[in-house]
């Protein structure tokens, strides 16, 4: 079951690159994709660090030119 708060839902019906944002980053591996609380950022959260260097090129390819991507660890 995937949880959406009221305001992810208001958010993806103004702006739908969020959605398309998400399901990027489903589509290559991510095991969660969400946006951030204020909504100026979408994050993945892949199940280890093969599988998203497997697919960050692949989503650097298919992302539109003018998002910024990161590629961050957890260091806990």
């Amino acid at each position: 079951t995937h949880h959406i708060s009221i305001i992810v839902w208001s958010h993806i019906k103004e702006f739908p690159v969020i959605a398309q944002v998400k399901e990027l980053l489903m589509s290559h591996g991510a095991m969660a994709a969400q946006m951030t609380g204020s909504g100026s950022s979408v994050f993945g959260i892949f199940p280890d660090k093969a599988v998203l260097d497997k697919n960050f090129s692949k989503i650097e390819s298919k992302a539109n030119k003018e998002w910024k991507i990161f590629k961050t660890e957890n260091i806990v």
